[in-house]
């Protein structure tokens, strides 16, 4: 099967680079065609109806997301080239939206492609969009939305709605203010490198938890207990206890 594919790019060099890169190595992309403005990019879409756009951020007339909001049915996938700064980055790994940073390498482009070659079929790009143009207007991470991947494709949520994490061999367990729960298939290790370290804190090699959803704490056991708002109790660990008191006093 053939990915029908445009290069949506101002710079000439960049579009001459990915269109190579193509050639030599991804034989099921078919460049469909190149611009360099949103008022192209329209039309071209529009004739092609492509699965996959290589799509940079800024261009003469326009940025990614006013090409994305005059299209209401995105039916492809998107593969952002960007040069933001580190903020915007992170709201891209929040969104779990692949991206491409200026200046583009090889491995990247390749690693990048693989990726969204398999959720070709899956159309579900729009949550992933509309999550992300949330997420670049909220500097506070606590305020923005978080793609959860699953075993069924992603999940959408709200930072500030989720209690906690637990971890199970391989897999996550997220627990949401709402009562509901979903696994994701990344590791715990994974969430608490990514989410707000003001708000959640690694209690147990097992556990972590949002700080705003302790309801109180106490000595029982090794590490003593954590119950949460929902009426959970968490053992923490005595390797942790000292580190979540520091945790509790600094950001409460």
């Amino acid at each position: 099967m053939k990915i029908a594919t445009l290069i949506i790019d101002d710079d000439p060099d960049s579009r001459m680079m990915i269109n190579s890169f193509l050639e030599e190595n991804s034989p099921d992309i078919l460049n469909c065609g190149e611009c360099s403005s949103v008022s192209d990019a329209l039309g071209l879409i529009k004739k092609y109806q492509p699965d996959l756009l290589l799509l940079d951020i800024s261009l003469p007339d326009g940025t990614a997301f006013d090409l994305l909001r005059q299209i209401p049915e995105k039916n492809f996938e998107v593969i952002f080239i960007t040069a933001y700064e580190i903020y915007a980055v992170e709201a891209f790994r929040f969104s779990a939206v692949d991206f491409l940073l200026k200046p583009v390498l090889f491995d990247d482009m390749k690693e990048a492609l693989e990726k969204v070659s398999k959720r070709i079929g899956d159309r579900l790009f729009k949550d992933h969009w509309v999550t992300l143009a949330h997420n670049l207007q909220q500097k506070n991470l606590y305020e923005r939305r978080l793609a959860i991947a699953t075993a069924n494709g992603f999940v959408f949520v709200d930072i500030q709605d989720i209690v906690r994490l637990e971890s199970h061999s391989n897999y996550t367990h997220f627990y949401f203010a709402q009562g509901t729960k979903t696994v994701s298939s990344h590791t715990l290790g994974y969430y608490e490198e990514l989410l707000p370290v003001e708000r959640f804190c690694r209690i147990h090699n097992s556990h972590l938890v949002n700080i705003d959803f302790i309801e109180r704490y106490t000595r029982a056991g090794v590490g003593g207990t954590v119950l949460l708002k929902d009426g959970t109790e968490l053992t923490v660990s005595q390797r942790k206890k000292e580190i979540f008191f520091k945790h509790l006093v600094k950001n409460s």
